[in-house]
């Protein structure tokens, strides 16, 4: 139980909002991750709130908003979110040159460690 402040509030507000600056958005999914890695959120509220951006609450227009997006569901890792990621691909969200869709899918597939940390270094799947 959090108490009476829920962390993710004011995250979720930045990321949501169209006329917050795309770098702003993008870090607020990079702080979950953060929240989640230090065991302030489970790994399954990250991942339960990714599928609601995946599934509307994220404008579906191209921003790099989406490009962290798919970035963080392959360093959580979420491949429960694996098609929503490729979707995400299929209709111009995400900018295949930040990061490559078979580098993504390869992270989400790949056995995770004691951690939780997928097998391939950090970031590999972006180059």
């Amino acid at each position: 139980m959090r108490g009476w402040f829920n962390p993710t509030e004011p995250l979720q507000g930045l990321l949501e909002s169209e006329e917050v600056n795309e770098y702003v958005r993008d870090a607020a999914i990079d702080a979950l991750l953060v929240l989640e890695h230090s065991g302030q959120m489970s790994r399954e509220e990250v991942m339960e709130y990714f599928r609601r951006l995946f599934g509307g609450k994220l404008k579906r227009s191209h921003s790099l908003a989406w490009n962290g997006l798919v970035c963080a569901t392959a360093d959580l890792p979420a491949p429960e979110l694996l098609e929503d990621v490729r979707r995400a691909y299929a209709d111009g969200l995400v900018d295949s040159g930040f990061a490559r869709l078979e580098g993504i899918d390869r992270n989400l597939r790949a056995p995770a460690n004691k951690a939780g940390v997928p097998a391939q270094v950090h970031l590999g799947w972006r180059a």
